[in-house]
């Protein structure tokens, strides 16, 4: 077993993800029996252990003796280095280890969300309301869909402007 505090079992991470789903969609957490049947735990007593461990592991929160009680405190995405973060003030990514920029994607440094936020937070304003942020972070996932987007948005002007050419 590893020694990493955040570290989730194949069980744990199948119940994690029946608790995200399910707020994601529904808004209220499941009960111990659908936890159950959903994980095919065979009882709430199996939930109840699972719960117990993600809770001592610090992913979730439980209200105790209340139904439906518990709170995601973070995500298996927070953990994982999938945010760059883009300097408004320079136009340009962040490098890795917070060192210096490039306009390149590749070399962009990958940061986890707790990393990005805190950094994009202690930006040259921060967050504070009265002006726009200087540092933005930025999942890498929505930035490759933007360049693939883009990609396709200048392949259809260019048709359209070759083909404008061929009218006249």
């Amino acid at each position: 077993m590893s020694t990493d505090p955040f570290s989730l079992t194949v069980r744990q991470q199948q119940v994690l993800d029946i608790l995200i789903t399910a707020i994601d969609t529904k808004g209220v957490t499941p009960s111990f029996q659908e936890i159950a049947d959903a994980a095919h735990l065979g009882s709430k007593s199996g939930a109840t252990r699972v719960l117990n461990a993600l809770e001592q592991r610090g992913w979730i929160e439980r209200q105790h003796h209340r139904a439906r009680a518990i709170r995601i405190l973070r995500r298996p995405e927070d953990l994982e280095a999938q945010w760059l973060i883009w300097s408004v003030i320079n136009g340009t990514w962040w490098r890795a280890d917070q060192a210096g920029y490039t306009r390149v994607l590749a070399e962009a440094g990958r940061y986890t969300r707790q990393t990005a936020l805190s950094i994009s937070g202690r930006g040259r304003d921060g967050w504070d309301g009265t002006r726009p942020p200087t540092e933005l972070p930025v999942r890498l996932e929505d930035v490759e869909a933007a360049v693939a987007m883009g990609s396709e948005i200048t392949s259809a002007i260019n048709a359209h402007t070759a083909d404008q050419r061929g009218r006249a």
